[in-house]
Formats: C-alpha cells, sequence, structure tokens
C-alpha cells in the first residue's frame, strides 16, 4: 500500500504535463486518490447536514407535539436556509481552484464543488422523505411552559 501511494506521488510529480499547458490530463492514480478523498469530504457534509435536519426536527416534534411530517417541514423551514448557506460557499471555495495551474488540484476542486452542490440537492430532496418514513414516532410527552424563563419544558424534567 506505501509502495503504491508513493509510486503514484512520484508518477505526478514527475508527470511531463506537470508546468504545461491546462487542458492536458494527469496521471490516473492522482485521479483516483483525488475523488477517493473528495469522496469522504461530501460524505461527512452530508451526514452533518441530515444530523442538523433530523435535530431540528426531533426538537420541532417534541417542542410543539407536530406530526412527523410537520416536523420535517419546519426543520427545512427553521435549518434549509443554514445548510444552503454552507453548501454554497463550500462549494463556491472547493470550485475556486479551476484556477490553479495545478490538473490535480484543479480537478479535485471541480470534481468537490459539484458534488457538494448534488449532495445539498440530495438532501433536500430525499431525506425529508426518508425521515419521515422510517423515524420512529415521538413520544407522547405533556408540554408545560415554564413561568419564569417562558421556556417550553416537558413535564418529566420538572419532576
Amino acid at each position: 500500500m506505501t509502495r503504491e501511494i508513493v509510486s503514484c506521488a512520484r508518477r505526478v510529480y514527475l508527470h511531463p504535463t506537470r508546468f504545461s499547458n491546462l487542458a492536458l490530463p494527469i496521471p490516473p492514480c492522482a485521479r483516483t486518490w483525488a475523488q477517493t478523498a473528495g469522496l469522504f469530504v461530501v460524505v461527512g457534509m452530508g451526514v452533518d447536514d441530515i444530523f442538523v435536519i433530523a435535530a431540528a426536527a426531533r426538537g420541532h416534534a417534541r417542542a410543539h407535539g407536530l406530526s412527523r411530517h410537520q416536523s420535517v417541514a419546519r426543520a427545512l423551514h427553521t435549518s434549509g436556509l443554514a445548510i444552503a448557506i454552507t453548501s454554497l460557499t463550500d462549494a463556491i471555495a472547493f470550485s475556486s481552484n479551476w484556477a490553479t495551474p495545478i490538473a490535480a488540484v484543479r480537478e479535485f476542486g471541480l470534481f468537490i464543488g459539484f458534488l457538494i452542490l448534488v449532495n445539498f440537492t440530495l438532501i433536500v430532496l430525499a431525506f425529508p422523505a426518508i425521515y419521515t418514513l422510517f423515524s420512529p414516532p415521538a413520544a407522547p410527552t405533556d408540554i408545560i411552559l415554564d413561568p419564569v424563563s417562558l421556556d417550553i419544558v416537558s413535564a418529566a424534567t420538572i419532576e
């Protein structure tokens, strides 16, 4: 495994198109490593977005006694803008690598920028349906308004 990494690094460094025209290809081993690393980055960002939406949906369901459909809709309404902004800024940041003369970095940036936009689209379109179908129903709780802080608390936390 280590020999493969070292030989790939040598082929990338010694590749004849290293400092030449931007349209020339890069060695396939560099393309594979960049895409694999990029997939890990995008999966991590997607999982983070899913956690944000799921936590917001659970919070809305418990605090307001909403159904799964209503809680997911409200979660997307409240946290969707934050997820959209972070996805857009990350896609722009990675896509800004198109200006570099290093082919491997340029391809990595464009690939990840595109994957981030696809990831955002899939999370906004597919995750609410999957969450609504497969999440367990929220446990019924007695909703009580705390008179001091005016926060919504459950009866179980007061006792």
